[in-house]
């Protein structure tokens, strides 16, 4: 089965949706919200890396772990690149397996084949912060 397929039945089990809506509630005080739930949306909220690294550095943070450094001001795609590979090195610190990580390729070659792997990736953190216990919980699909 191909990767879009797959995407499409995590999009029916409603995973994208109670992804934003985690990002949004854990993320409020540091970054303005993702507003849609389409995978265009996410991609485009996603695609610097901003959000990613202040996401993995919250979560670290609250387990009294050391954050990662990253650029916030991402004029060019080597820094968002960069900045996605900062996030891979965070995550992975935090729990997550490395196979569960992010290449930007999943987020810059625009493709909804692409935001699964994206969407197995916040989803696997989700669950790492529900191991964690610093975070509103994640609600992993049925």
């Amino acid at each position: 089965m191909d990767l879009e397929k797959k995407y499409d039945e995590e999009e029916a089990k409603g995973t994208p949706q109670r992804i934003v809506e985690w990002l949004n509630k854990v993320l409020a005080d540091k970054v303005p919200p993702c507003e849609g739930t389409f995978w265009q949306d996410i991609q485009k909220y996603l695609k610097d890396g901003v959000v990613l690294c202040t996401l993995i550095n919250k979560l670290l943070e609250d387990s009294g772990e050391e954050k990662v450094l990253f650029q916030k001001d991402v004029r060019s795609p080597f820094v968002a690149m960069t900045n996605l590979e900062t996030f891979n090195k965070g995550a992975e610190k935090y729990g997550v397996e490395t196979t569960a990580l992010i290449q930007s390729s999943n987020l810059w070659d625009g493709g909804k084949s692409g935001m699964f792997n994206v969407i197995n990736c916040l989803n696997a953190i989700g669950l790492a912060a529900n191991n964690h216990g610093h975070m509103p919980d994640y609600q992993p699909p049925e």
